[in-house]
């Protein structure tokens, strides 16, 4: 029997499904998918079907990140906004209301939902404190290019942020919510064309990276020491199994895998091991580009959003 295996196929989207996150609706699984239709969609996977539709978004919905703890979740959008839903209720609510100075391609929460982290075209990461929601946000301004994803360490120590311009920022993060510094403590410089993709490992030691050159990076970052005054960093490992652009990344919750999606119509999957991670399987349902990819809490399924405007959902 192959390690994955597809488990359900959900349609409903109009558009390509362009981000997905995992969470718990009162204790059931759900998993939310966003679309070019300018759409969100809330899926209940212990029942297998549609449970909620959110519409307010006025162009693509291009992000998610759900709030590790109370229910709500982050939507990002080329309309140049991000809003906040609380989602049990089904509607959406506005702390502040300043937005980015163009479509915005990624949201992340701090692990303790105090600080809402946002990126896209203007090539500015904006830091919004949630418990002062009409106070002066943060702006990091380091990238010459579109700022494709950020993400936060296990411990919000670092913040890492992929950009068109072919780099990957790494931000101190306590630093930057203390107003000490608004620079990038190092920038990763191996890619070939534009970073699309980042995520963390769940011990905070290495980052994946994908990218329009084809492939998926893995770094080592236990280089980073609390004297932030000498650092160099060792070259990361490459791994070049897709043959196009990697459009998503995403760490197991025991972080001993690892998934990426990809243009070439495919979802990868690897096994994270030293002292180089090798493909265990190849998850080849999609019609289309596949756009996203995302773990499940307990690392049981695996979902994948594609061009095909389909979410396929995978269990192992």
């Amino acid at each position: 029997m192959a390690l994955f295996q597809p488990v359900m196929t959900l349609r409903g989207h109009t558009s390509t499904v362009y981000a997905l996150a995992f969470g718990r609706w009162f204790g059931r699984r759900v998993l939310a998918s966003g679309s070019y239709d300018s759409t969100v969609k809330l899926w209940d996977l212990d029942a297998g079907r549609e449970a909620s539709t959110l519409s307010g978004h006025a162009a693509s919905v291009s992000a998610l990140s759900f709030a590790p703890h109370h229910g709500v979740l982050a939507t990002a959008s080329n309309d140049h906004r991000v809003r906040l839903w609380r989602v049990w209720f089904r509607h959406w609510f506005r702390p502040r209301t300043e937005q980015h100075d163009g479509a915005v391609y990624t949201v992340a929460f701090t692990p303790d939902e105090r600080w809402l982290i946002s990126g896209g075209t203007d090539n500015a990461i904006r830091v919004m404190d949630l418990e002062n929601p009409h106070g002066v946000p943060i702006w990091l301004r380091a990238h010459s290019g579109h700022i494709y994803q950020v993400a936060v360490s296990p411990g919000a120590r670092w913040l890492a942020s992929a950009s068109m311009d072919n780099t990957i920022g790494i931000w101190d993060l306590r630093r930057v919510l203390t107003r000490e510094t608004t620079a990038p403590v190092i920038r990763l410089r191996h890619h070939r064309d534009g970073v699309t993709s980042i995520a963390f490992s769940p011990d905070g030691t290495t980052l994946a990276s994908g990218s329009y050159d084809n492939t998926v990076k893995l770094w080592d970052l236990r280089f980073l020491p609390d004297d932030l005054t000498t650092l160099r960093y060792p070259a990361p490992v490459t791994l070049d199994f897709h043959k196009d652009c990697v459009q998503s990344v995403a760490f197991s919750p025991d972080g001993t895998q690892l998934a990426s999606a990809s243009s070439d119509r495919t979802v990868r999957v690897y096994r994270v091991a030293q002292p180089r991670p090798y493909p265990i399987a190849t998850l080849a349902r999609h019609l289309d580009k596949v756009h996203s990819v995302a773990f499940s809490d307990d690392g049981v399924l695996v979902a994948s959003g594609s061009k095909d405007n389909t979410v396929i959902v995978w269990a192992h």
